[in-house]
Formats: C-alpha cells, sequence, structure tokens
C-alpha cells in the first residue's frame, strides 16, 4: 500500500477521481494517464513524476516513496508540480520543496 502524503496535491481532473485513483495505486494497478508525484527515490532529487504503468512492476510498487500528489495526463503533473513549487517559493522565499513539502505534513499530524 502506498504512503501518501496527507496534504495531496491534485491536478483538476484527478480531484475528481481521487479516490478510485488512490485505491489503484493501493493495490498495484495501472491507470490510464495517471501519473504520480513522488519524493525523489535517488535521495539527491526533490520529487519524481511517476508513470503509474511502472507500479505494475512489483518491485517499484513495494518500494513506492511517499506519494505527494497526482495527475490525470503529464501536462497536469507539470502542472501540479510547478504549483507545489510556486507555494513552496510563496511560503519560505526558497525552493526547497522536499523540506517545506515534509514539515506540513508533520504540522498536519
Amino acid at each position: 500500500m502506498a504512503e501518501w502524503y496527507p496534504r495531496l496535491y491534485l491536478g483538476e481532473k484527478a480531484r475528481k477521481k481521487k479516490r478510485k485513483l488512490m485505491a489503484q495505486v493501493n493495490r498495484g494497478r495501472f491507470y490510464p494517464g495517471l501519473y504520480l508525484i513522488t519524493e525523489a527515490a535517488n535521495g539527491v532529487d526533490q520529487l519524481d513524476i511517476i508513470d503509474s504503468k511502472c507500479i505494475l512492476m512489483e518491485r517499484v510498487h513495494r518500494l513506492l516513496p511517499p506519494v505527494v500528489g497526482m495527475a490525470l495526463g503529464y501536462e497536469e503533473a507539470i502542472e501540479v508540480l510547478m504549483d507545489i513549487t510556486r507555494e513552496t517559493y510563496e511560503a519560505t522565499g526558497d525552493a526547497q520543496v522536499l523540506e517545506f513539502i515534509r514539515q506540513r505534513a508533520e504540522q498536519k499530524r
């Protein structure tokens, strides 16, 4: 089962199907056009955009980093990523996105 960011960022199309999309990801099932925005798996970058086709691979599904956002379509994923970056910059004056996201997650808990 995926680990979900408590303040999940969603594209407009993804927002309408949030529960269905989350269920598909939790089951390791592909949903056409679904992209996940996750913490970067490499420990160097901040975020990754992952096509949901990748979660069909058991290893990817099992090791999936925390999901920060979802979008339907790659362009929507880029828009969501830009929204996250913009929000981070407006709140902190820098682009330390991962740090900002983690702090907000702690505040929510």
